[in-house]
């Protein structure tokens, strides 16, 4: 019953992040390709249990495939962290980066950035350092530590 919930949910969510998408610069294959992954991913990981996405050169791990492309659609479809900065060097600090989808998202958008990733927990900050590495991303510090005391 709960995998049949979560599939609903991200069926739902899909669709009302669907607006976002179309209204990307992305091309349109681009944009098919990742409604493709999304519906076929939803469906597969009902059988397999995938946790990982690969879109944008990049593959993308998480806890599990609701929550890895829930986290996708906001942080690339919606652009919830997006910032312009005339810098092409910026120095980006994410507090709470759980398993490291804004980290991504912003060494796509600043190639060149210097990030400090900083994650307390145990499991989500496993899976942080293993999406840096397995994207091969440079000038990325991770901290497993938290930044306040609550």
């Amino acid at each position: 019953m709960k995998r049949i919930r979560w599939f609903c949910f991200n069926i739902y969510y899909f669709f009302s992040s669907l607006p976002y998408l179309m209204s990307t610069s992305l091309s349109k294959s681009t944009k098919w390709a990742i409604i493709g992954k999304y519906l076929l991913g939803n469906i597969l990981n009902q059988l397999l249990g995938f946790r990982s996405l690969s879109i944008f050169n990049l593959t993308i791990n998480s806890f599990d495939w609701a929550t890895v492309f829930w986290l996708f659609g906001e942080v690339f479809l919606r652009s919830e962290y997006f910032f312009t900065t005339t810098k092409t060097t910026p120095v980006i600090i994410d507090c709470g980066a759980n398993t490291g989808m804004t980290t991504l998202y912003h060494k796509r958008l600043y190639p060149q950035s210097t990030l400090y990733s900083f994650e307390p927990n145990k499991l989500a900050f496993s899976i942080l350092q293993k999406n840096i590495l397995q994207n091969k991303l440079e000038n990325v510090l991770l901290f497993q530590q938290a930044v306040a005391d609550y």
